[in-house]
């Protein structure tokens, strides 16, 4: 058997220069914002996802970007949003979603796109069962 291991710096390098990739998938207790302004955690799970690439910063910030996002039977969008991230200069979408039963595992997918264009790679995540 033989094989070799590539090692880069340069992330960009790995991926289709057509099509933007998953730059960070950041987890966390979802919260709603109060009138006072104090975050009261309100039991969804939230996600943030940074898509990046070099197809991302030669777009517009204004350029309509959107979600297409399918979630298992297993869970609910509470929130979902797409917002222009000027210090990765690609975008980074917001997901709260509702978990309906704990001790089963949710299934998300997700992709950006502009009108029918196909932006990104498509975001896939398991959020495991609590048991």
């Amino acid at each position: 058997m033989g094989y070799r291991l590539h090692f880069t710096r340069d992330e960009e390098q790995l991926h289709s220069p057509e099509l933007a990739y998953v730059q960070r998938t950041m987890r966390s207790s979802g919260d709603v914002k109060q009138s006072n302004l104090i975050r009261q955690p309100d039991g969804t799970v939230a996600f943030l996802v940074d898509f990046a690439g070099p197809m991302m910063k030669e777009m517009e910030e204004a350029t309509p970007v959107s979600s297409q996002v399918s979630i298992g039977d297993n869970g609910e969008i509470v929130e979902n949003n797409v917002r222009y991230n000027p210090v990765t200069r690609g975008w980074r979408l917001t997901l709260r979603l509702r978990v309906k039963d704990p001790k089963q595992p949710t299934e998300l997918r997700a992709a950006l796109v502009n009108g029918e264009t196909l932006l990104s790679e498509t975001w896939s995540y398991q959020l495991p069962a609590n048991e």
